[in-house]
């Protein structure tokens, strides 16, 4: 990834999908995009693979995939917790995407 470039977080789009969230980002002139796990399970859910992902963006990269809810948990629910984040880095690596990114 260039130095200082743009990325698009997904909160700005809101519930669009993962298409609509890359033509946005084209088109304003982003370097990158960060979208959600939510984003693209829904785009994988329909079918599709990490390679369509990539020929989406093109020249674009995936700066980081966020989030992972209720990073607080504890007890018995670590154990969820740590199989998530797992699934979380796991697709974040197979799209390309430089990090990830917890949250609450």
């Amino acid at each position: 990834m260039r130095q200082n470039a743009l990325s698009l977080q997904s909160s700005v789009v809101g519930r669009a999908n993962l298409r609509t969230y890359i033509h946005a980002a084209k088109a304003a002139g982003f370097d990158c995009i960060e979208p959600t796990k939510v984003q693209l399970d829904y785009f994988f859910s329909a079918g599709y693979q990490p390679k369509n992902v990539k020929e989406l963006l093109g020249d674009m990269e995936i700066s980081s995939v966020g989030w992972l809810s209720d990073i607080e948990r504890q007890g018995g629910e670590q154990l969820s917790l740590m199989k998530e984040a797992e699934k979380l880095f796991e697709t974040a690596s197979a799209v390309g995407s430089h990090a990830s990114k917890g949250g609450h």
